[in-house]
C-alpha cells in the first residue's frame, strides 16, 4: 500500500505521526509513505524552466521506484494499492488518468469529500 498525504498541496508529509504505517504493517502489508514537493516548489508554474506539477512528477517517480524495488521489500509489483487523503486523494485521481501511469498502480482508495455544502 502506497500512501499519499493530504495538506492542500502546501503542508503535511508522509512522516507525520498521524500517518504512521505501523498498524497496517502489523497486518502483513508493505506500506510506503510517499513525500513529495509542496507549495511553490511543487505546483507553481515557471514558464520555460519547470512545469506546474513537479509534485505530481515526484509521485510518479516514487511509483516507478516502487515498481523496481517492491519485491526486495516483500511486496508485489502487480498488486500496488494507492491510498490518499485529501490532496493525496486528488493526486491519485490525477495519477489514474495521467499518461504512462497505468502499470504503476492497480487499485486506489481516495479518502476525500468530493461534495461540499454551505
Amino acid at each position: 500500500m502506497v500512501f499519499l498525504h493530504g495538506g492542500a498541496y502546501v503542508s503535511g508529509g508522509g512522516d507525520l505521526d498521524v500517518y504512521s504505517p505501523v498498524g497496517l504493517a502489523e497486518r502483513d502489508l508493505v506500506v510506503i509513505n510517499v513525500t513529495y514537493r509542496l507549495g511553490l516548489f511543487g505546483y507553481i508554474p515557471i514558464p520555460e524552466i519547470a512545469p506546474a506539477n513537479l509534485g505530481l512528477y515526484n509521485q510518479i517517480a516514487a511509483l516507478r521506484w516502487i515498481q523496481d524495488n517492491i519485491a526486495d521489500l516483500g511486496g508485489d509489483s502487480n498488486n500496488v494499492t494507492l491510498f490518499g487523503e485529501s490532496a493525496g486523494a486528488d493526486s491519485i485521481f490525477c495519477l489514474m488518468i495521467a499518461e504512462g501511469t497505468q502499470n504503476l498502480l492497480h487499485r486506489a482508495i481516495l479518502q476525500r469529500a468530493l461534495l461540499e455544502s454551505d
